[in-house]
């Protein structure tokens, strides 16, 4: 039903009650905010513990008591009147405020929409002031009562029946376990910001959490946050250019889907910012998927002329004076703590597989076998074209990595002589991943480990289902076990083609202190490292982080593969308009092209790491606008790229990818977030078993 309205109202002063209302919209939105403006005041009286109370979610009682050094009574009343404060004098105080308030809006503005008293007695040691104690209460925005009250020191302010006058706003309320969860969660931010003060927090007569004061932030998150999560927070100290981030940065194997453990102080106030939101997952790009957050508690300070608090009535938003010196000092603060993270010891140094020369006295019997007994070579493009020369180095005189390997047989008599043992030595001109061999002179004899070796042909048998063990029909002795393995030849650790897939069960290989143990389900490397850890990778997240990082390394040279017979595409308007839009950076990486009508461009070269139908569908791709970046380029070229799961892979490749893989800087994560190893420590595996607590 539309009202009647005359063709034009004249200007005039609206009545002080409504202009309360009005202001009381934009400072007090829901319980949550009445809580937040008290506890800021309480804070900024010099409290150094804050009790804080509510009922029914706020909307019956909240109640806020702190030690501060209260007020006056000749300036109670002030207190309840718009636009009295005693935090700010002149502009100039206001444009390098250091108080969470300023406005002096606030308790007015909560007094027009609820019943409001306030009590407070001044500490006894300020000077020139009255220590007793006085009240004043307010109803809806008039004054009902004031007079002395009973008050050691400090203030007290009560809020009963929120909103009671304004039935509409009530109606935009949520649950009271929803309220008292959005009071909780601003009391969280309050306390985090302010280690030094004491908070105790109480819902309908139940104390909820109490924070005692001069904690850390790590002991706060941990009342707030599980031990899963802060266990794992890494510090946070970074300074530049006047800019200084600290705080605590959750683990990226830690990520959750939402962002609500995302929190951020400017100068100690809470606030909502996505700069600063922007910043910290940049910060964790390549380490986190696009649909993860991680846990951060991130306090930014700088000089308070740098950034303007007075945004929103609210104060939970400002302005910043210089976003790019912002975005950078959280951006690089994050990228130097994740730095931090390693994912393996130390392999202890050796000679590069990957420039050792083979070895002139090889045993041609030898050599000629292991080259027979291989399996085939994979086909091009098995590494990657973008292998060539960045990703493997085949240069003969480059500066050895420490990295040594070597294939060890992982069936032998009790002990393995060091002429049992072969050196992984170097990669073939005309093969990828096919090596040659010679033996070692300089091992010392390794004592025979037992194994389980696992039947790759044919199920378990059903009454083995449940990994139950049938006992031996004799007893075994390691006599009769040596006795048994002395019969084995080398023969059977170098079977024809046909029993390849025995292979990969038959020697294991080295790589430094690393030794690879197997392959599972074709896509995870089994390892170990010493007798210290079992460690897990995922074979296309690990080819996948070392192709990127070599075509971001060369991604300016613009290397390109001439095509015999161009491509023609025929493009959409909006794919025509994003490819002007990205034209020099697919020049950057290695596309040749030519426009042919506003519709239809020609392909006359592609990057050296596709083939022609992976660059045409990677084009299209990117002309859709699913990647926004060069990051993104290179992160899909990375992907199409690297080999798959469920690739098969010989010893030998895997150690070439191993060896790889521990010179690749950020080697933990692929580029697009996803974990590239996991290790277990014998600690981890015993707490598994339950071997230990």
């Amino acid at each position: 039903m539309t009202q009647k309205t005359d063709p034009r109202r004249h200007i005039k002063v609206l009545p002080s009650d409504l202009r309360n209302q009005i202001a009381a919209g934009e400072v007090v939105e829901r319980p949550a905010s009445v809580v937040k403006e008290l506890v800021e005041n309480s804070i900024d009286a010099g409290a150094t513990h804050v009790d804080i109370t509510i009922e029914e979610g706020g909307q019956t009682l909240i109640q806020v008591r702190d030690n501060g050094h209260g007020i006056p009574q000749d300036e109670l009343e002030m207190a309840v009147t718009r636009h009295a404060t005693s935090k700010v004098a002149s502009l100039e105080e206001l444009m390098s405020i250091g108080s969470y308030g300023f406005r002096g809006e606030a308790l007015p503005s909560i007094a027009s929409v609820s019943t409001f008293t306030i009590t407070s007695a001044p500490a006894p040691e300020v000077a020139n002031t009255p220590a007793d104690a006085f009240f004043i209460k307010v109803e809806h925005g008039n004054i009902a009562s004031q007079g002395p009250a009973a008050l050691h020191q400090g203030t007290v302010v009560e809020i009963r029946d929120l909103f009671a006058n304004i039935p509409a706003r009530l109606k935009f309320l949520k649950t009271k376990n929803t309220e008292t969860k959005r009071c909780q969660e601003m009391l969280s931010r309050l306390a985090l910001a302010r280690p030094d003060v004491g908070f105790t927090f109480t819902n309908n007569g139940r104390e909820v959490w109490r924070f005692p004061t001069n904690q850390t932030l790590r002991d706060r998150l941990a009342t707030l946050w599980p031990p899963a999560i802060t266990d794992s927070l890494l510090p946070l100290n970074h300074t530049r250019e006047g800019y200084t981030i600290r705080g605590l940065a959750g683990h990226p194997q830690k990520a959750q889907p939402r962002a609500d453990r995302m929190l951020f102080w400017v100068n100690g106030r809470s606030v909502n910012d996505r700069l600063l939101m922007r910043a910290v997952r940049d910060g964790y790009r390549g380490r986190l998927l696009s649909k993860e957050y991680p846990q951060i508690a991130l306090f930014l300070e700088m000089q308070p002329e740098l950034v303007d608090a007075n945004v929103h009535p609210a104060k939970n938003e400002v302005r910043f004076q210089d976003e790019n010196s912002v975005y950078l000092v959280v951006r690089k603060g994050i990228e130097r703590a994740l730095d931090d993270l390693t994912v393996l010891e130390q392999v202890e140094a050796g000679t590069d597989p990957f420039t050792a020369s083979p070895s002139a006295h090889t045993p041609a019997a030898t050599q000629a076998s292991m080259n027979l007994d291989s399996p085939p070579p994979k086909p091009a493009g098995f590494w990657g074209a973008a292998d060539d020369h960045g990703v493997i180095n085949r240069n003969p005189n480059a500066e050895p990595t420490g990295y040594e390997t070597e294939v060890v047989r992982t069936a032998s008599t009790a002990t393995m002589q060091s002429s049992d043992m072969v050196q992984y030595s170097g990669m073939d001109e005309n093969n990828d991943v096919s090596l040659n061999f010679s033996p070692s002179t300089d091992q010392e004899p390794v004592p025979y480990a037992p194994v389980l070796e696992l039947e790759e042909q044919g199920a378990v048998a059903a009454e083995q289902a449940d990994l139950s063990i049938t006992p031996p029909t004799e007893a075994y002795s390691e006599e009769t076990h040596a006795a048994a393995m002395a019969e084995t030849s080398a023969a059977e650790y170098y079977e024809p083609q046909g029993h390849a897939e025995a292979e990969p069960e038959s020697q294991n290989v080295a790589v430094g202190d690393l030794t690879y143990l197997g392959q599972l389900a074709d896509t995870y490397l089994i390892i170990r490292q010493r007798n210290q850890k079992l460690i897990l990778l995922d074979q296309h997240a690990v080819h996948e982080r070392i192709l990127f990082e070599r075509i971001k390394r060369d991604a300016s040279q613009g290397h390109s593969q001439l095509l015999a017979l161009p491509m023609n595409l025929t493009l959409h308007p909006s794919e025509a308009h994003r490819l002007q839009e990205m034209w020099g950076d697919l020049e950057k990486i290695g596309f040749s092209l030519a426009t042919s009508g506003e519709t239809e461009v020609r392909v006359k070269g592609i990057p050296t790491a596709l083939e022609t139908a992976e660059a045409k569908g990677f084009l299209r791709e990117i002309l859709s606008g699913q990647i926004s970046s060069m990051e993104d380029l290179w992160a899909m070229m990375s992907c199409k790229s690297a080999i798959k799961a469920g690739q098969k892979l010989t010893s030998d490749e895997a150690a070439g990818l191993i060896a790889q893989w521990l010179t690749t800087p950020d080697r933990t994560y692929c580029p697009h977030g996803r974990p590239a190893v996991l290790q277990f420590t014998i600690d981890d595996l015993e707490k598994m078993f339950k071997r230990k607590g």
